[in-house]
Protein backbone atom coordinates (compact mmCIF):
# COMPACT_ATOMS: atom_id res chain seq x y z
CA UNK A 1 0.00 0.00 0.00
CA UNK A 2 1.36 3.48 -0.97
CA UNK A 3 1.86 6.12 1.71
CA UNK A 4 -0.70 8.27 0.41
CA UNK A 5 -3.04 6.01 0.75
CA UNK A 6 -1.99 4.50 3.91
CA UNK A 7 -1.91 8.58 5.37
CA UNK A 8 -5.53 8.13 4.35
CA UNK A 9 -6.70 5.74 6.98
CA UNK A 10 -5.52 7.63 9.84
CA UNK A 11 -8.83 9.44 8.36
CA UNK A 12 -10.88 6.39 8.00
CA UNK A 13 -9.92 6.17 11.81
CA UNK A 14 -11.36 9.77 12.36
CA UNK A 15 -14.56 9.08 10.68
CA UNK A 16 -15.31 5.92 12.48
CA UNK A 17 -14.72 7.96 16.02
CA UNK A 18 -16.54 10.84 14.70
CA UNK A 19 -19.75 8.48 13.81
CA UNK A 20 -19.16 6.64 17.17
CA UNK A 21 -19.58 9.74 19.20
CA UNK A 22 -22.47 11.38 17.50
CA UNK A 23 -24.50 8.49 18.27
CA UNK A 24 -23.05 7.39 21.56
CA UNK A 25 -22.33 10.49 23.34
CA UNK A 26 -26.38 12.06 21.80
CA UNK A 27 -27.68 9.18 23.45
CA UNK A 28 -26.09 9.67 26.75
CA UNK A 29 -27.12 13.65 26.10
CA UNK A 30 -30.57 13.23 25.44
CA UNK A 31 -31.37 12.48 29.38
CA UNK A 32 -32.31 15.75 29.28
CA UNK A 33 -35.05 15.47 26.86
CA UNK A 34 -36.44 12.83 28.69
CA UNK A 35 -36.00 14.31 31.60
CA UNK A 36 -39.03 16.63 31.32
CA UNK A 37 -40.99 13.57 30.26
CA UNK A 38 -40.53 11.51 33.31
CA UNK A 39 -40.97 14.16 36.00
CA UNK A 40 -44.01 14.76 34.29
CA UNK A 41 -44.99 10.68 34.14
CA UNK A 42 -43.88 9.99 37.61
CA UNK A 43 -43.59 13.48 39.95
CA UNK A 44 -40.15 12.47 40.74
CA UNK A 45 -38.31 15.04 42.67
CA UNK A 46 -35.45 17.00 39.68
CA UNK A 47 -33.00 16.28 42.16
CA UNK A 48 -33.53 12.18 42.88
CA UNK A 49 -34.11 12.07 38.91
CA UNK A 50 -31.22 14.01 37.94
CA UNK A 51 -29.19 11.38 40.13
CA UNK A 52 -29.73 8.97 37.40
CA UNK A 53 -27.68 10.84 35.58
CA UNK A 54 -24.87 10.85 38.17
CA UNK A 55 -25.47 7.44 38.43
CA UNK A 56 -24.68 7.32 34.67
CA UNK A 57 -20.95 9.24 35.03
CA UNK A 58 -20.43 7.64 38.47
CA UNK A 59 -20.04 4.15 36.55
CA UNK A 60 -18.62 6.36 33.74
CA UNK A 61 -15.70 6.93 36.09
CA UNK A 62 -15.00 3.62 37.73
CA UNK A 63 -15.02 2.30 34.58
CA UNK A 64 -12.30 4.36 32.84
CA UNK A 65 -9.09 2.99 34.38
CA UNK A 66 -10.09 -0.38 33.52
CA UNK A 67 -11.37 0.94 30.08
CA UNK A 68 -8.13 2.66 29.08
CA UNK A 69 -5.86 -0.22 30.05
CA UNK A 70 -8.66 -2.72 28.46
CA UNK A 71 -7.80 -0.29 25.24
CA UNK A 72 -3.94 -0.73 25.68
CA UNK A 73 -4.36 -4.44 25.57
CA UNK A 74 -7.30 -5.22 23.27
CA UNK A 75 -7.60 -1.87 21.02
CA UNK A 76 -10.87 -0.29 20.07
CA UNK A 77 -12.26 -2.94 17.77
CA UNK A 78 -12.81 -5.16 20.60
CA UNK A 79 -13.69 -2.77 23.18
CA UNK A 80 -16.08 -0.11 21.82
CA UNK A 81 -18.67 -3.10 19.98
CA UNK A 82 -18.51 -4.66 23.56
CA UNK A 83 -19.65 -1.37 25.02
CA UNK A 84 -22.11 -0.34 22.19
CA UNK A 85 -23.81 -3.78 22.90
CA UNK A 86 -24.30 -2.95 26.55
CA UNK A 87 -25.34 0.73 25.30
CA UNK A 88 -28.15 -0.72 23.75
CA UNK A 89 -29.14 -2.84 26.25
CA UNK A 90 -29.39 -0.34 28.52
CA UNK A 91 -31.19 1.99 26.75
CA UNK A 92 -33.95 -0.57 25.68
CA UNK A 93 -34.58 -1.50 29.23
CA UNK A 94 -35.36 2.02 29.93
CA UNK A 95 -38.42 1.52 27.88
CA UNK A 96 -39.82 -0.61 30.50
CA UNK A 97 -38.70 1.00 33.71
CA UNK A 98 -41.84 1.69 36.18
CA UNK A 99 -39.78 2.74 39.17
CA UNK A 100 -37.42 4.96 39.94
CA UNK A 101 -34.43 1.92 41.14
CA UNK A 102 -35.63 0.71 37.20
CA UNK A 103 -34.05 3.99 35.99
CA UNK A 104 -31.05 4.43 38.01
CA UNK A 105 -30.43 0.71 37.18
CA UNK A 106 -30.65 1.00 33.25
CA UNK A 107 -29.66 4.96 32.70
CA UNK A 108 -27.87 5.14 35.61
CA UNK A 109 -25.49 1.51 35.74
CA UNK A 110 -26.00 -0.22 32.36
CA UNK A 111 -25.66 2.87 30.49
CA UNK A 112 -23.23 4.76 32.41
CA UNK A 113 -20.82 1.29 31.94
CA UNK A 114 -21.09 1.35 28.54
CA UNK A 115 -19.94 5.22 27.81
CA UNK A 116 -16.06 4.72 29.06
CA UNK A 117 -15.78 2.47 26.11
CA UNK A 118 -17.52 5.05 23.37
CA UNK A 119 -17.02 8.94 24.78
CA UNK A 120 -14.10 10.84 25.05
CA UNK A 121 -12.07 9.12 26.81
CA UNK A 122 -12.23 5.98 25.23
CA UNK A 123 -11.13 7.86 22.05
CA UNK A 124 -8.34 9.55 23.11
CA UNK A 125 -6.78 7.09 23.95
CA UNK A 126 -6.06 6.31 20.69
CA UNK A 127 -6.52 9.29 17.97
CA UNK A 128 -3.67 11.11 19.17
CA UNK A 129 -1.14 7.86 18.31
CA UNK A 130 -2.61 8.75 14.22
CA UNK A 131 -0.93 12.09 14.31
CA UNK A 132 1.19 14.90 15.36
CA UNK A 133 1.49 17.88 13.73
CA UNK A 134 -2.62 17.67 12.90
CA UNK A 135 -3.45 15.94 16.19
CA UNK A 136 -5.95 18.68 17.47
CA UNK A 137 -7.53 19.22 14.05
CA UNK A 138 -7.91 15.14 14.06
CA UNK A 139 -9.20 15.20 17.28
CA UNK A 140 -11.46 17.71 16.96
CA UNK A 141 -12.85 16.62 13.77
CA UNK A 142 -13.38 13.38 15.44
CA UNK A 143 -15.13 14.76 18.46
CA UNK A 144 -16.99 17.14 16.11
CA UNK A 145 -19.31 14.04 15.35
CA UNK A 146 -20.92 15.04 18.95
CA UNK A 147 -22.28 18.20 17.61
CA UNK A 148 -23.44 17.46 14.46
CA UNK A 149 -25.20 14.32 16.24
CA UNK A 150 -26.72 17.36 18.48
CA UNK A 151 -27.99 18.78 15.77
CA UNK A 152 -29.71 16.14 14.07
CA UNK A 153 -30.50 13.78 16.77
CA UNK A 154 -31.46 15.67 19.75
CA UNK A 155 -34.62 17.62 17.60
CA UNK A 156 -35.66 13.86 16.13
CA UNK A 157 -35.39 12.74 20.05
CA UNK A 158 -37.63 15.30 21.41
CA UNK A 159 -40.34 14.85 17.88
CA UNK A 160 -40.20 10.87 19.02
CA UNK A 161 -41.03 11.37 22.53
CA UNK A 162 -43.61 13.90 21.88
CA UNK A 163 -44.86 11.45 18.55
CA UNK A 164 -44.15 8.54 19.61
CA UNK A 165 -43.80 8.31 23.50
CA UNK A 166 -40.64 8.32 25.60
CA UNK A 167 -40.91 4.39 26.09
CA UNK A 168 -40.18 3.69 22.46
CA UNK A 169 -37.92 6.26 21.99
CA UNK A 170 -35.57 4.59 24.62
CA UNK A 171 -35.87 1.07 22.14
CA UNK A 172 -35.67 2.51 18.76
CA UNK A 173 -32.44 4.50 20.05
CA UNK A 174 -31.11 0.90 21.53
CA UNK A 175 -31.56 -0.12 18.27
CA UNK A 176 -29.60 2.83 16.40
CA UNK A 177 -26.68 2.24 18.23
CA UNK A 178 -26.45 -1.42 17.95
CA UNK A 179 -26.83 -1.66 14.03
CA UNK A 180 -24.56 1.39 13.57
CA UNK A 181 -22.11 1.59 15.66
CA UNK A 182 -20.92 -1.48 16.73
CA UNK A 183 -20.12 -2.76 13.23
CA UNK A 184 -18.43 0.22 11.90
CA UNK A 185 -15.66 0.17 14.84
CA UNK A 186 -15.30 -4.19 14.39
CA UNK A 187 -14.50 -3.77 10.75
CA UNK A 188 -12.83 -0.58 10.41
CA UNK A 189 -11.27 0.99 13.22
CA UNK A 190 -7.71 0.26 14.30
CA UNK A 191 -5.76 1.23 17.64
CA UNK A 192 -2.28 2.92 16.24
CA UNK A 193 -0.68 3.25 13.31
CA UNK A 194 2.15 0.92 13.65
CA UNK A 195 -0.92 -2.01 13.10
CA UNK A 196 -0.60 -0.86 9.31
CA UNK A 197 3.70 -0.20 9.48
CA UNK A 198 3.07 3.37 9.38
CA UNK A 199 4.67 6.49 11.86
CA UNK A 200 1.97 9.54 13.04
CA UNK A 201 0.90 11.59 10.21
CA UNK A 202 0.54 8.61 7.54
CA UNK A 203 4.58 8.17 7.55
CA UNK A 204 6.71 5.18 6.35
CA UNK A 205 10.01 4.96 8.55
CA UNK A 206 11.59 3.96 5.37
CA UNK A 207 10.11 6.60 3.00
CA UNK A 208 10.47 9.85 5.77
CA UNK A 209 14.06 8.65 7.88
CA UNK A 210 13.56 12.13 9.47
CA UNK A 211 10.23 11.73 11.14
CA UNK A 212 11.59 11.02 14.50
CA UNK A 213 13.75 14.17 14.16
CA UNK A 214 10.64 16.33 13.93
CA UNK A 215 8.94 14.52 17.12
CA UNK A 216 12.23 14.68 18.98
CA UNK A 217 12.15 18.29 17.98
CA UNK A 218 8.46 19.01 19.82
CA UNK A 219 9.92 18.08 23.41
CA UNK A 220 11.24 21.19 25.71
CA UNK A 221 11.63 18.69 28.67
CA UNK A 222 13.40 15.92 27.84
CA UNK A 223 13.85 14.39 31.12
CA UNK A 224 9.57 14.72 31.36
CA UNK A 225 9.40 13.17 27.76
CA UNK A 226 11.60 9.80 28.02
CA UNK A 227 9.92 8.48 31.54
CA UNK A 228 7.78 5.68 30.73
CA UNK A 229 4.50 7.14 32.44
CA UNK A 230 2.71 4.47 33.97
CA UNK A 231 -0.24 5.71 36.19
CA UNK A 232 1.38 5.31 39.37
CA UNK A 233 4.28 6.90 38.28
CA UNK A 234 1.62 9.94 37.00
CA UNK A 235 -0.25 9.97 40.28
CA UNK A 236 2.86 11.19 41.97
CA UNK A 237 2.95 14.47 39.87
CA UNK A 238 1.90 17.93 40.39
CA UNK A 239 0.59 17.87 36.27
CA UNK A 240 -1.69 15.09 36.66
CA UNK A 241 -3.70 16.51 39.77
CA UNK A 242 -3.63 19.76 38.22
CA UNK A 243 -5.36 18.57 34.79
CA UNK A 244 -7.55 16.18 36.91
CA UNK A 245 -8.42 19.17 38.92
CA UNK A 246 -9.21 21.33 34.89
CA UNK A 247 -11.31 18.26 33.48
CA UNK A 248 -13.45 17.87 37.12
CA UNK A 249 -14.84 21.31 37.45
CA UNK A 250 -15.00 21.92 33.98
CA UNK A 251 -17.15 19.09 33.29
CA UNK A 252 -18.80 19.48 36.94
CA UNK A 253 -20.28 22.90 34.82
CA UNK A 254 -21.03 21.49 31.37
CA UNK A 255 -22.99 18.52 32.17
CA UNK A 256 -24.83 20.89 35.37
CA UNK A 257 -25.76 22.77 32.16
CA UNK A 258 -26.24 20.07 29.80
CA UNK A 259 -29.15 18.45 32.23
CA UNK A 260 -30.55 21.43 33.38
CA UNK A 261 -30.83 23.41 30.33
CA UNK A 262 -33.73 22.31 28.71
CA UNK A 263 -35.94 22.22 32.42
CA UNK A 264 -34.75 25.99 33.17
CA UNK A 265 -35.55 27.25 29.89
CA UNK A 266 -38.81 25.46 29.99
CA UNK A 267 -38.93 27.24 33.60
CA UNK A 268 -38.81 30.80 31.37
CA UNK A 269 -42.06 30.16 29.19
CA UNK A 270 -40.18 28.24 26.30
CA UNK A 271 -41.57 25.85 24.16
CA UNK A 272 -39.55 22.56 24.82
CA UNK A 273 -38.85 21.93 21.07
CA UNK A 274 -37.59 25.78 20.84
CA UNK A 275 -35.17 24.86 24.22
CA UNK A 276 -34.44 21.28 22.75
CA UNK A 277 -33.37 23.23 19.26
CA UNK A 278 -31.05 25.14 21.16
CA UNK A 279 -29.49 22.63 22.68
CA UNK A 280 -28.62 20.98 19.27
CA UNK A 281 -27.63 23.76 17.76
CA UNK A 282 -24.87 24.59 20.55
CA UNK A 283 -23.81 21.42 19.57
CA UNK A 284 -22.99 21.70 16.12
CA UNK A 285 -21.25 24.97 16.83
CA UNK A 286 -19.56 23.21 19.21
CA UNK A 287 -18.60 20.38 16.17
CA UNK A 288 -17.06 23.43 14.19
CA UNK A 289 -15.38 25.29 17.33
CA UNK A 290 -13.72 21.43 17.67
CA UNK A 291 -12.45 21.63 14.35
CA UNK A 292 -11.29 25.30 14.48
CA UNK A 293 -9.72 25.83 17.40
CA UNK A 294 -8.55 22.58 17.50
CA UNK A 295 -6.42 23.79 14.45
CA UNK A 296 -5.21 26.63 16.29
CA UNK A 297 -4.53 24.84 19.59
CA UNK A 298 -2.07 22.97 17.04
CA UNK A 299 -0.45 26.36 15.76
CA UNK A 300 -0.77 28.61 19.23
CA UNK A 301 -0.94 26.22 22.01
CA UNK A 302 -3.74 24.23 24.00
CA UNK A 303 -3.67 26.67 27.08
CA UNK A 304 -4.97 29.90 25.48
CA UNK A 305 -7.36 27.75 23.64
CA UNK A 306 -8.42 26.56 26.69
CA UNK A 307 -9.20 29.61 28.25
CA UNK A 308 -11.15 30.45 25.49
CA UNK A 309 -13.25 27.74 25.99
CA UNK A 310 -13.64 28.62 29.75
CA UNK A 311 -14.59 32.15 29.02
CA UNK A 312 -17.00 30.82 26.69
CA UNK A 313 -18.96 28.85 29.21
CA UNK A 314 -18.94 31.43 31.80
CA UNK A 315 -20.44 33.99 29.45
CA UNK A 316 -22.74 31.72 28.57
CA UNK A 317 -24.21 30.50 32.33
CA UNK A 318 -24.40 34.50 32.97
CA UNK A 319 -27.06 34.32 30.16
CA UNK A 320 -28.42 31.52 32.16
CA UNK A 321 -28.42 33.71 34.80
CA UNK A 322 -30.24 36.69 33.49
CA UNK A 323 -32.60 34.82 31.24
CA UNK A 324 -36.00 35.59 31.18
CA UNK A 325 -39.41 34.93 29.14
CA UNK A 326 -38.65 38.07 26.61
CA UNK A 327 -34.96 37.61 26.38
CA UNK A 328 -35.02 35.00 23.49
CA UNK A 329 -32.09 37.01 22.59
CA UNK A 330 -29.75 35.73 25.30
CA UNK A 331 -30.52 32.04 24.07
CA UNK A 332 -29.08 33.05 20.51
CA UNK A 333 -26.17 34.53 22.27
CA UNK A 334 -25.83 31.38 24.46
CA UNK A 335 -25.59 29.19 21.48
CA UNK A 336 -22.67 30.99 20.33
CA UNK A 337 -20.33 31.37 23.84
CA UNK A 338 -22.00 28.01 24.56
CA UNK A 339 -21.13 26.38 21.35
CA UNK A 340 -18.37 27.98 19.12
CA UNK A 341 -16.39 29.06 22.19
CA UNK A 342 -17.63 26.84 24.66
CA UNK A 343 -16.45 23.67 22.90
CA UNK A 344 -13.08 24.53 22.25
CA UNK A 345 -11.98 22.52 25.12
CA UNK A 346 -13.25 19.16 23.42
CA UNK A 347 -9.80 18.41 21.67
CA UNK A 348 -8.00 19.76 24.30
CA UNK A 349 -9.21 16.53 26.81
CA UNK A 350 -7.02 14.46 24.37
CA UNK A 351 -4.45 16.61 22.92
CA UNK A 352 -3.26 17.63 26.51
CA UNK A 353 -2.42 14.21 28.42
CA UNK A 354 -0.86 12.86 25.55
CA UNK A 355 1.49 15.87 25.45
CA UNK A 356 2.06 15.27 29.06
CA UNK A 357 1.72 11.64 29.79
CA UNK A 358 2.13 10.06 26.56
CA UNK A 359 3.73 6.46 26.09
CA UNK A 360 2.73 3.01 25.74
CA UNK A 361 0.92 3.44 29.11
CA UNK A 362 -1.25 5.98 28.05
CA UNK A 363 -4.17 4.17 27.61
CA UNK A 364 -4.44 3.45 31.88
CA UNK A 365 -2.88 6.81 32.50
CA UNK A 366 -5.85 8.42 30.81
CA UNK A 367 -8.21 6.44 32.41
CA UNK A 368 -7.27 7.49 36.19
CA UNK A 369 -6.99 11.23 34.45
CA UNK A 370 -10.77 10.84 33.72
CA UNK A 371 -11.62 9.45 37.18
CA UNK A 372 -11.78 13.37 37.76
CA UNK A 373 -13.42 14.14 34.62
CA UNK A 374 -15.97 11.50 35.52
CA UNK A 375 -16.98 13.09 39.13
CA UNK A 376 -17.58 16.35 37.84
CA UNK A 377 -19.92 14.93 34.96
CA UNK A 378 -21.75 13.00 37.80
CA UNK A 379 -21.79 15.48 40.79
CA UNK A 380 -22.89 18.49 37.99
CA UNK A 381 -26.19 17.35 37.36
CA UNK A 382 -26.82 16.14 40.77
CA UNK A 383 -25.79 19.21 42.94
CA UNK A 384 -27.66 21.16 40.25
CA UNK A 385 -30.49 19.48 40.78
CA UNK A 386 -31.00 19.59 45.03
CA UNK A 387 -29.87 23.26 44.60
CA UNK A 388 -32.99 23.54 42.67
CA UNK A 389 -34.90 21.48 45.06
CA UNK A 390 -33.89 23.55 47.99
CA UNK A 391 -34.21 27.20 46.46
CA UNK A 392 -36.67 26.68 43.66
CA UNK A 393 -33.96 28.14 41.13
CA UNK A 394 -30.84 27.34 39.14
CA UNK A 395 -29.34 30.50 40.13
CA UNK A 396 -27.03 29.22 43.19
CA UNK A 397 -25.87 26.74 40.51
CA UNK A 398 -25.08 28.65 37.98
CA UNK A 399 -23.10 31.06 40.29
CA UNK A 400 -21.58 28.07 41.32
CA UNK A 401 -20.68 26.69 37.68
CA UNK A 402 -19.25 29.78 37.24
CA UNK A 403 -16.73 29.42 39.59
CA UNK A 404 -16.01 26.47 38.18
CA UNK A 405 -14.93 27.54 34.82
CA UNK A 406 -12.83 30.44 35.49
CA UNK A 407 -10.32 27.86 38.41
CA UNK A 408 -10.48 25.60 35.94
CA UNK A 409 -8.48 28.03 33.42
CA UNK A 410 -5.83 28.36 35.96
CA UNK A 411 -5.29 24.95 36.95
CA UNK A 412 -4.04 24.30 32.72
CA UNK A 413 -2.18 27.31 32.93
CA UNK A 414 0.19 26.27 35.84
CA UNK A 415 -0.19 22.61 34.55
CA UNK A 416 1.72 24.36 31.33
CA UNK A 417 1.62 21.74 28.69
CA UNK A 418 3.96 23.70 26.76
CA UNK A 419 6.29 23.23 29.19
CA UNK A 420 6.65 19.52 28.07
CA UNK A 421 6.09 19.49 24.64
CA UNK A 422 6.07 22.26 22.17
CA UNK A 423 3.26 22.66 19.35
CA UNK A 424 3.00 25.22 16.50
CA UNK A 425 4.73 25.79 12.92
CA UNK A 426 7.98 25.09 14.49
CA UNK A 427 7.64 21.37 14.24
Amino acid sequence: MRSGARLYYGWVVVTVAFVTMAISINLRTSFSLFFVSLLEEFRWGRGVTALGFSLNMLMYTLTSPAIGWLLDRYGPRVVVPVAVSLLSAGMAGSGFISELWHFYLFQGVVVGASTGGLGYTAHSVFLPNWFVRQRGLAIGLAFSGVGVGALVLLPAIQWLITTAGWRWSYLLLGLLALVVVAPLNSIFQRREPQDLGLLPDGHTAAAHPGQKRREILTVVDPTWAVTDWTARRALGTGRFWLVSGAFFLTLFAFYLVQVHQVAHVVDQGYSRVFAASILGASGILASIAGIVWGAVSDRIGREPVWTLGCTGYFVALLLLLLLGPDRAWMLYALVVCQGFLGGAMAPLYASIPAEIFGGTHFGAVLGCLSVGAGLGSALGPWVGGLLYDATGSYRAAFLLALGAVATSAFFIWVAAPRKVRRVGRAI
